[in-house]
């Protein structure tokens, strides 16, 4: 098998594991119950960081916006209890143009429309794991976001079933 069929097979799974795992995400949105697996936090994750990357920092510079703001992620997925650096870029201040604050306005709305869904995959995964929904709230603490992060690695453990 040559080099890019294999390359070609590795995409097609790839794109097929992308969408089945964001349709579970969307499809339990709302439901803190039952668990989601490792593929399922970590791909929203990526995606969320990979969406807000290109709205606060690469769509601005493109536009010749001013960028003066870290991209920052949480355990959530959002910028909500975030105190993770991603990429810092800062520019020259005071520049502004019709793109960037487009940009603006649509990373407040995902955030906003995404916070409760990334909520819920974080209780989920920590259910998975077999540990309480309720250690999420550990990311209020200063360095709750690293531990919840680091409790959502744990791999699945079949066991009693949290709800």
């Amino acid at each position: 098998m040559s080099n890019v069929a294999t390359f070609r097979q590795a995409a097609a799974y790839s794109r097929r594991l992308w969408s089945r795992v964001m349709w579970s995400f969307f499809e339990n949105a709302y439901r803190f119950r039952g668990r989601a697996s490792r593929s399922e936090y970590w791909v929203w994750m990526a995606t969320n960081a990979l969406v807000l990357l290109l709205l606060w920092i690469v769509i601005p510079l493109l536009s010749g916006a001013s960028v003066d703001r870290p991209l920052r992620i949480g355990p959530f997925g959002s910028v909500i209890f975030a105190d993770l650096n991603l990429v810092e870029v800062v520019t020259q201040p005071g520049v502004h143009t019709l793109a960037g604050d487009i940009c603006i306005w649509v990373s407040a709305a995902w955030v906003i429309m995404t916070l409760v869904p990334g909520i819920t995959v974080l209780v989920r995964r920590l259910h998975d794991s077999n540990l309480s929904g309720y250690l999420g709230w550990l990311a209020i603490l200063p360095l709750g976001q690293a531990v919840v992060l680091i409790l959502a690695m744990r791999r699945s453990r079949p066991g009693y079933y949290r709800t």
